[in-house]
């Protein structure tokens, strides 16, 4: 079986005018987004049984429902295939890290904990958001895990597959359990990542995709410092007694002349 010829046209109308398909080489471009890398072009000989399959390509700029049908002449009939399709706006992540009072989304996103005493258990949480037209899936997900600073859910937060329907969040959480450590230890610092990707646009440039985010967590766990005093030494303490024998000498001395005015102020009172 040969093919002869072919056409398309918009939809499937049979009022519909027909169109040539251009081929360039073996590929084929039809019209409304839709083509073929490697299309049957006309003279083409089919053998007894042979099936071929064609893969098809859309793309459009315009969110919308297409289709066109296809016509194929062949020396043994002829045939039309409908091909259908749609585009939507794609989907669009935001992403952002809890802070006092709302949520930070800036360029460059870090989860920065400053200074957590030991001891004590801190949380702050990360947020992906579908602003755009589509399903928004997360492809990738890679959370920090360590014993004092660690994804507190990472089995069940940010999966990757995991999809976000248009208008709506997923949220993660991110924990810091500081270990109790003695007072005046020196101050530990903690930085990991947490590595995120996405199959949306990038909200903050819809032009670019989303891609592979490295999101930086640190922290820095302090403990009480508390003053010391110092130890007197050996010969210091020596000292001590003759410290001890002047303090003695003037309160005996001072005792003495305290007696003193008491026997006088006797006397003059006796006197009298």
């Amino acid at each position: 079986m040969t093919i002869l010829g072919m056409a398309w046209r918009v939809g499937n109308e049979s009022t519909s005018p027909h169109n040539n398909v251009n081929f360039s080489g073996s590929k084929a471009t039809f019209g409304l987004g839709f083509s073929a890398a490697s299309f049957l072009a006309p003279g083409r000989v089919l053998a007894v049984g042979e099936t071929i399959g064609v893969p098809l390509f859309f793309n459009a700029s315009t969110a919308g429902s297409y289709s066109i049908s296809v016509k194929i002449w062949l020396d043994g009939g002829v045939d039309e295939v409908l091909i259908s399709a749609s585009a939507g706006i794609p989907a669009i992540a935001s992403i952002a890290v809890s802070k006092e009072g709302g949520w930070d989304n800036r360029v460059l996103v870090a989860l920065d904990f400053g200074e957590v005493l030991a001891g004590t258990t801190v949380t702050k949480q990360l947020r992906i958001c579908n602003v755009g037209g589509s399903v928004l899936t997360i492809t990738k997900s890679k959370p920090p895990v360590s014993p004092q600073l660690t994804a507190a859910n990472p089995c069940g937060e940010f999966l990757e597959g995991q999809n976000i329907a248009i208008g709506s969040c997923a949220y993660a959480t991110v924990a810091v359990y500081a270990g109790t450590v003695q007072q005046n230890h020196a101050a530990q610092h903690i930085n990991l990542t947490w590595v995120l990707n996405t199959d949306g646009q990038d909200a903050l440039n819809a032009s670019q995709e989303f891609g592979v985010r490295e999101i930086n967590t640190s922290v820095t766990i302090t403990t009480k410092q508390v003053a010391t005093y110092k130890r007197r030494s050996i010969p210091e303490l020596n000292r001590l007694p003759t410290l001890t024998t002047n303090a003695k000498t003037y309160a005996f001395l001072l005792a003495t002349r305290l007696l003193e005015l008491s026997i006088t102020r006797n006397a003059g009172v006796e006197t009298q």
